[in-house]
Order: C-alpha cells, then structure tokens, then sequence
C-alpha cells in the first residue's frame, strides 16, 4: 500500500528547492540567522501530515532548533 502523505513530501521537498518557495525559505532562513522566532502555522489537524512539518525537518536538518507542537 501507497504512503500518499511519503509521495507529498518528496514532492513538496522538490517543490521547496524551485521558484517563490525556495526565496521564501531562503528569507526564513536570513531571519533564523538573526535569531528571529519564526513560527509556521496551518489548519492541518495533524502536524505529522503537514508542510510545516516537512519546512520544519529542512530547519531542523540545517542546525536550527525546531520546536514541534
């Protein structure tokens, strides 16, 4: 059986690397390296399905504190 929510992230993390999003996160980024608290929010009832979950493990893989709740 198909994980459609493990086809989203690999689709959404080559979306993250391409276009307005890949700036977006870029502009993130500069934010994180002024210690600037970012927080991502969403409507998604589960965080363990959601994009921000997915922005939050790029962060989290880059060496900054990522807090999921």
């Amino acid at each position: 059986m198909s994980d459609h929510f493990e086809d989203y992230r690999l689709a959404f993390a080559k979306h993250m690397q391409e276009g307005e999003l890949a700036e977006y996160l870029d502009h993130l980024e500069d934010l994180l390296k002024q210690d600037v608290t970012v927080q991502i929010v969403c409507f998604c009832p589960d965080p363990t399905r959601c994009h921000r979950t997915i922005i939050g493990d790029y962060f989290f893989d880059k060496g900054y504190d990522v807090e999921f709740g």
